[in-house]
């Protein structure tokens, strides 16, 4: 039984393009599923764990967004695009082998090159969010999402550059805060934790 683009008597050319692309494939593949599992999927040279410190600032290990042409994936593309825009050339539309080797570079290297840039940004987009620190929010309106018990601790969700922040907090006096209540960030505590007051009565003690 023949393969597709795989002729009863391939050349060495023609099996060279064909290992590319299986090879190029399967890897690709594997790569991508890893990187939605949220397994092993980004870049060996990329380190891309965060943490939260013990004074509380939140920041990217080293999360590199740079613009990197030569990777683990940006070869993977090449040699998968490479593989098959080959055979296609060869096989289907019949060209020489230097034409085909020729096309298969040049769609291989415009591979190399998107996906460069579709991982730079999904690792730019990435720090960014990793990168939030939670003295940021002090000073701004927030909103209670999980209620705040007396003397106890609830959540807040707050919006600091566009994005929506969920964080620990507990009331300046030592109040109950109810759920959707508006408060404000007073100050942020060694563990990441924020202490919030209600709004009105934030606004009316700077009145006075």
């Amino acid at each position: 039984m023949s393969l597709p683009f795989l002729s009863d008597a391939p050349s060495s050319v023609e099996l060279a393009l064909w290992t590319c692309a299986v090879v190029g494939t399967l890897f690709f593949v594997a790569r991508v599923a890893l990187m939605f599992l949220g397994g092993f999927g980004g870049e060996l040279e990329f380190g891309s764990s965060s943490h939260l410190e013990h004074h509380g600032d939140l920041h990217g290990d080293s999360t590199d967004s740079s613009f990197r042409l030569f990777s683990l994936n940006t070869i993977g593309s090449f040699l998968m695009m490479f593989g098959w825009s080959g055979l296609c050339a060869y096989s289907q539309f019949h060209w020489s082998e230097g034409g085909s080797v020729a096309i298969a570079f040049a769609v291989g290297f415009g591979a190399m090159i998107v996906t460069a840039v579709l991982y730079s940004l999904a690792f730019r987009l990435a720090s960014e969010g990793a990168n939030f620190n939670p003295k940021d929010a002090v000073g701004l309106t927030a909103t209670v999402y999980q209620r705040i018990p007396a003397a106890g601790i609830g959540k807040i969700q707050v919006t600091i550059n566009d994005q929506l922040y969920e964080l620990e907090a507990k009331a300046e006096d030592g109040s109950e805060i109810s759920s959707f209540e508006a408060v404000q960030v007073h100050k942020v505590l060694e563990n990441g934790m924020v202490v919030v007051g209600r709004l009105s009565t934030t606004t009316g003690e700077s009145n006075e």
